[in-house]
């Protein structure tokens, strides 16, 4: 592949060579495979995507976010357990590993810790370059919030006893607040609080897509009960 690039703590050298910081050698090529990913996935990638390492096999994180996409994909066993992933799919584009990473390295951070998310710009079941952002851990699962409280089924409310409170974010850490009269007041004041916190995080979200605090701001607003 040409024009490859670094991405996260690996580099790729003009001969092919994949590096970590500590030299730790990824790619020895060129390497050529037959067996599909998940019955879909072609990994064309001329160089191998993993390495032993202290007796541990080390792989290329783009990699691993490949598979992970391709895995919520098509596996039959995961979609079994887990519903919401019943309907996803993957673009033709990126069943290839060449496709994927031609999206990933045009990415305005290319940072390995950080994760593909589709359901933030997309419809939530299509992995695709028009639906998927690279983000942080907090973005990803800003709006991934569930009551486990049988007494409501308001977002962000907890019930113990005759108290009800709400869970918010302060700097980043979680935080109750209690004395709510009844849970729909709980649950304005929690949906509030993620409007400001939304706000904080509006000049990173912009620099990741110039759209994502738009289309965060708009799922937002769809989960806030009267």
């Amino acid at each position: 592949m040409e024009n490859i690039r670094t991405y996260g703590d690996v580099f790729l050298t003009e001969g092919g060579l994949a590096r970590n910081e500590d030299g730790l050698e990824f790619c020895a090529g060129p390497y050529r495979r037959t067996k599909l990913v998940e019955g879909v996935g072609i990994n064309d990638f001329p160089y191998i995507t993993s390495t032993a390492f202290e007796k541990k096999v080390v792989i290329w994180k783009p990699y691993q976010m490949w598979t992970g996409m391709l895995h919520r994909g098509f596996n039959q066993e995961r979609k079994a357990k887990c519903p919401t992933y019943r309907e996803t799919t993957v673009c033709d584009e990126w069943l290839s590993f060449s496709g994927f990473l031609q999206w990933l390295f045009k990415q305005p951070f290319n940072n390995s810790s950080w994760h593909l998310d589709k359901d933030l710009m997309g419809d939530s079941k299509v992995y695709s370059p028009a639906n998927c952002v690279l983000v942080p851990r907090e973005v990803n699962s800003f709006l991934a919030i569930k009551t486990k409280n049988k007494g409501t089924t308001r977002l962000g409310v907890v019930i113990k006893g005759r108290s009800i409170g709400c869970c918010i974010q302060i700097s980043g850490k979680p935080k109750m607040v209690w004395g709510f009269s009844d849970a729909i007041s709980a649950h304005h004041y929690w949906w509030e609080s993620r409007v400001e916190h939304l706000h904080t995080m509006r000049e990173l979200l912009d620099r990741i897509h110039p759209e994502l605090f738009n289309k965060m701001l708009v799922k937002l607003a769809t989960v806030r009960a009267e």
